[in-house]
């Protein structure tokens, strides 16, 4: 006998079948699983720095709308009527104090290499408005003269600067905008690398099944039907140590006993004709 008990063969029919699409569910899992990871480190870099480029932007509007607000009181208290009195109302130390503490802000977020030069412009602003009691009190200088030949050009120096770093964050934030869409386009390579393995894998699978069962299953089907409509004898055979090979062992092993037992009767039938015909002759 042929036959043999399935525990002694190799791999199983829907054993192979399972571990094929296990292995292409697994190829898929793990680069989605890639491409998900690289996206969201990339998406949390680019985000924590687009977020910083904010909070620059939202200082320096800060510090300019501070800046600006003490320039006009001061210019208010040089315009004013009566100067000494303006002066002595205007408490400029507690101003420009709070101008410095907003500017302080600068430090807590992401630093452009133009900040040392924001930085001493500033410091010379409020340097220059010092003097404000002074010159106001003082007969020999004229204040306004003070305020637009002394202290508007440390201003506008100081505004001109502070444009160059808004100039810079605006820069540094497209740059992270680029290269998060480079980023974004990084990170899906790994789901086009799954799609593209995953139909790899199932071409593959298609080719296995095609040649190693629908194939000899057509073969099978071909020599059964020989046999059935020309009486051929079934003798297609193929490596194989599964179900499918066992089924074919025991298609050819019924056509075999079958073919036997056709000339067994074949014969019978013979050996009976021959005695009823010496039977008449006697």
């Amino acid at each position: 006998m042929k036959d043999e008990s399935f525990e002694n063969r190799g791999l199983a029919l829907h054993t192979k079948l399972i571990l094929s699409m296990s292995a292409i569910a697994v190829v898929l899992l793990v680069t989605a699983v890639i491409s998900i990871l690289e996206y969201r480190s990339m998406s949390n870099h680019v985000t924590a720095q687009i977020g910083n480029s904010i909070d620059c932007i939202n200082v320096s509007q800060k510090v300019a709308n501070a800046v600006d607000l003490y320039n006009h009181k001061i210019l208010a208290t040089v315009g004013a009527a009566d100067s000494l009195a303006a002066v002595t109302n205007f408490d400029r130390q507690a101003a420009a104090e709070e101008c410095k503490n907003v500017f302080n802000e600068f430090y807590l977020v992401d630093p452009m290499p133009v900040l040392d030069d924001l930085s001493a412009a500033f410091d010379a602003y409020i340097l220059e408005t010092e003097g404000l009691e002074t010159i106001v009190r003082s007969t020999f200088v004229d204040s306004r003269e003070w305020f637009f030949n002394s202290l508007q050009p440390s201003f506008n120096n100081f505004t001109s600067v502070l444009e160059t770093y808004n100039e810079q964050v605006h820069n540094s934030l497209k740059e992270k905008a680029d290269s998060f869409q480079m980023g974004f386009y990084r990170s899906i390579i790994p789901g086009i690398v799954s799609v593209l393995a995953g139909l790899l894998l199932i071409t593959l699978l298609l080719f296995f099944l095609i040649v190693n069962y629908v194939r000899p299953l057509y073969k099978m089907l071909a020599g059964m039907d020989a046999y059935k409509s020309y009486g051929k004898t079934y003798t297609y055979n193929f490596d194989g140590d599964d179900q499918l090979q066992h089924l074919n062992n025991n298609i050819s092993e019924l056509v075999e006993e079958n073919i036997k037992l056709k000339r067994s009767i074949k014969f019978r039938n013979g050996a009976a004709s021959d005695d009823s015909e010496q039977g008449e002759e006697r």
